[in-house]
């Protein structure tokens, strides 16, 4: 059963490259141009919960028939992850005979073109981004992102435009990687203020870090339960104390203690 039909992305030409971080995993300017097939496909509102299930490392499915949308709309989480970076399984498109995977006790997320009775069965506890609908299924199994409401209201502007840009220029016959320069921009605009909120929450990361002297070699220690109970208790606490358990975090973390 295809999960969905939609049209080949209205695109046209690329235009120059958007800004990158000093992060070492920030590097994902090749990534920008599919955050617009993205933002066509999801809802403002359910990009920011894809982006909230992917920093907590959950188990993400990803369903749409199109397959170009679909890979875009996997590997586009990249440039939103800044300055942190996706560490574990990251599949953009998987076939119906490896469906397996999505049974891999690990963090991943998967794309699916289609949906089998089989699996469906697999999918009951998973993140379903159901791309071709616009519609995130179990988002309520984790807290939501700090200030998500206030992000929301931040990406609306770029992310109206995006979708407006992309069908004044556009044409069916362009693939998903050609993008105009306006939707390059926003595109960047887009990522850079979702950069800009994950690094508000970590902006005192640093004020929560010990050295341990007893070490021949310097080494950082982050002192994880005072930094999760500097947020206010409650979803906001419950986020953070998750999401520093996770693998990017714990990696920025050490980045952020050597530098």
């Amino acid at each position: 059963e295809l999960v969905g039909r939609r049209p080949m992305l209205p695109s046209c030409r690329a235009g120059t490259p958007s800004r990158a971080s000093s992060y070492p995993h920030s590097s994902v300017d090749r990534f920008v141009i599919l955050s617009p097939s993205r933002c066509r496909a999801l809802s403002v509102e359910n990009i920011v919960t894809y982006l909230t299930a992917v920093l907590l490392e959950r188990q993400i499915v990803v369903f749409e028939s199109n397959i170009a949308y679909l890979s875009a709309i996997v590997l586009s989480l990249q440039p939103l992850l800044l300055p942190f970076s996706w560490q574990s399984l990251l599949l953009p498109v998987v076939p119906v005979d490896k469906q397996d995977l999505l049974e891999a006790p690990v963090p991943f997320v998967i794309g699916m073109l289609t949906k089998t009775r089989d699996i469906r069965a697999k999918c009951g506890s998973l993140v379903r981004i159901n791309a071709y609908k616009d519609d995130v299924k179990n988002a309520g199994s984790f807290p939501r992102l700090p200030n998500a409401k206030a992000l929301t209201r931040e990406l609306e502007g770029p992310h109206a435009r995006i979708r407006r840009f992309g069908v004044q220029f556009g044409s069916d016959s362009c693939p998903i990687y050609e993008i105009s320069s306006e939707e390059r921009q926003e595109a960047a605009v887009f990522a850079e203020k979702v950069r800009q909120h994950l690094m508000a929450l970590t902006s005192e990361l640093a004020f929560f870090m010990i050295s341990d002297v007893g070490s021949a070699t310097s080494v950082g220690i982050l002192m994880r339960d005072a930094f999760v109970e500097s947020f206010e208790e409650g979803e906001d606490r419950d986020f953070i104390d998750q999401w520093t358990q996770s693998q990017m975090f714990e990696l920025y973390a050490d980045w952020v203690q050597h530098n």
